[in-house]
């Protein structure tokens, strides 16, 4: 899959913006700080959590978390970016194993939907903060539509 905006659902979903400079992917104390974010989300949602909730779960000083996200606006974005990510990732290995367009397209809604439905923290999302959550897959779902589109078309 192509590096451009146009054929990248999670440049898409990105709207545009890309990893601070100097920001690594590979940073240990970066996903540590992601996995304790998700954890968090999940155990109260997005709204309930603070910064210091995630330094805690994470076991590092605010500066360590700081010097990797500005804000909890960050934080959430890049946890929920990275969910987006292993979510692709492995629906690209499910079509993958089908050989023809329509059992993969078959097979790549039916991981979806269970998937989806079976998700920790997209569900905890919807009890706690429907308001917020809904409408990322209703009114306001052009760009995860859009990025799934173009998935979809690759």
């Amino acid at each position: 899959m192509s590096d451009t905006p146009a054929s990248d659902p999670l440049a898409m979903l990105r709207s545009g913006r890309s990893l601070p400079d100097g920001t690594s992917m590979d940073d240990p104390i970066r996903e540590q700080i992601l996995d304790a974010a998700s954890a968090q989300f999940e155990s109260v949602g997005i709204a309930r959590c603070t910064m210091n909730d995630i330094t805690r779960r994470a076991g590092l000083a605010r500066m360590t978390l700081y010097r990797r996200f500005a804000n909890k606006q960050e934080l959430v974005e890049a946890t929920l970016l990275r969910e987006a990510a292993w979510f692709l990732a492995d629906l690209q290995r499910e079509i993958d194993a089908h050989a023809t367009v329509e059992d993969k397209l078959t097979e790549g809604f039916a991981f979806t939907v269970e998937t989806l439905r079976d998700h920790d923290l997209l569900n905890r999302l919807l009890e706690t903060e429907p308001e917020a959550t809904v409408p990322h897959f209703t009114v306001q779902g052009a760009p995860l539509i859009t990025a799934a589109a173009h998935f979809l078309a690759a």
